[in-house]
């Protein structure tokens, strides 16, 4: 693809075949800066021609313009709201092993995983190598969207399922080989809720703890261990910060007890250390489970919290004796969480009742 001897700093060249004469070799191309495809129809995802220079690691306008690497970085950092792209360095070949660095995930040729629209396409061969954008793919062809390559900005390549994983190219007339393909990794949406027909609202499949029959009346089960607690695959473990152990308890207190909240059996955790989370319940979920809610309450008058392990919080106020809902969706598997006393009053232990967890519609 590129030729031999033109290199930038910021790298990027990419071009076709490899020539005998000059690196430079005009072609009856359509003039420098034209459009030549535009993927989709917004502004910045057109692909440009570089004039006399398409196949050439030159670029007929100066530095990197029109370029395969120039439509790529464009393309992210515009079509896909990707700012960063805009300072991506390195030739177009490099771009699967700096995937990371990058912020992209990275998928070989051969992968189980499909190539998807948007996905970027990475060729290795001669110097510099060859990236594009993936706009269609069926099970048998790829469509693609590029610069510096083909003269209409589209090509196509044969894709075939072999051996478990997709398997893309060769490129008709080209000894350029398909390394693999780069995308922006799923983004997650995710959504609270503090009251509990809203959260239903939304939701299906949930299956609901309440506690009940594990304490006897006026009374309570211990469950402080590294094991803790596990109903319908969810597991409860109480991590007491201030005792470096474990405490976790199911109570059923009716009367006459700070103890008791009017919902018959309910799950108590470790006392907290004022608004630093160091004790609280660490709750795992089953695999898939993209609904979770649950009622909450303290000990005393503060505020618990509910923290999944992606960042996402709630905070909810509590006073005894009322429960208080705190509820989570995610567009992605939620896997664990966190709850604990998040007030300034110092051994609040959190209360956890009627939890639910599920499926976001």
């Amino acid at each position: 693809m590129p030729p031999r001897s033109v290199a930038f700093l910021i790298g990027f060249c990419c071009v076709i075949p490899s020539y005998a004469g000059s690196v430079c070799t005009p072609s009856p191309l359509p003039p420098c800066g034209q459009q030549l495809a535009v993927y989709p129809s917004v502004d910045g995802a057109a692909a440009l021609s570089n004039g006399l220079n398409q196949d050439t690691g030159c670029s007929c306008a100066g530095s990197n313009l029109y370029q395969c690497v120039e439509y790529v970085k464009r393309y992210y950092a515009t079509v896909m709201n990707y700012p960063a792209a805009a300072q991506w360095h390195g030739d177009a070949h490099t771009y699967f092993s700096t995937a990371a660095a990058k912020g992209l995930q990275s998928f070989p040729n051969g992968s189980p995983t499909v190539p998807a629209t948007n996905d970027i396409l990475v060729f290795d061969g001669d110097t510099y190598g060859h990236v594009a954008i993936v706009t269609a793919v069926t099970t048998t062809q790829m469509t693609i969207i590029e610069q510096n390559w083909s003269r209409t900005g589209i090509a196509t390549l044969p894709i075939q399922y072999v051996n478990g994983g997709y398997q893309v190219g060769p490129r008709p007339n080209s000894h350029y080989v398909v390394l693999g393909w780069l995308r922006l990794p799923a983004t997650t949406t995710t959504k609270t809720f503090t009251d509990r027909s809203s959260f239903l609202a939304v939701t299906s499949g949930l299956t609901t703890i309440d506690f009940e029959g594990l304490a006897p009346f006026n009374g309570g089960t211990n469950y402080s261990s590294a094991l803790g607690l596990t109903l319908f695959g969810v597991t409860f473990v109480g991590y007491n910060g201030l005792l470096s152990g474990y405490e976790l308890e199911v109570v059923n207190w009716q009367s006459g007890s700070v103890y008791n909240w009017n919902s018959g059996g309910v799950l108590l955790g470790p006392a907290n250390n004022g608004p630093i989370a160091t004790s609280y319940i660490f709750v795992t979920l089953p695999t898939g489970t993209t609904a979770v809610g649950m009622d909450v309450a303290s000990v005393y008058t503060t505020q618990v919290s509910v923290a999944l392990a992606t960042g996402e919080t709630i905070t909810v106020p509590t006073a005894r004796p009322q429960l208080k809902f705190a509820g989570f969706t995610s567009s992605t598997p939620i896997t664990s969480l966190k709850i604990y006393g998040s007030g300034t009053t110092f051994f609040d232990p959190p209360v956890v009742d009627n939890f639910a967890f599920g499926y976001k519609k």
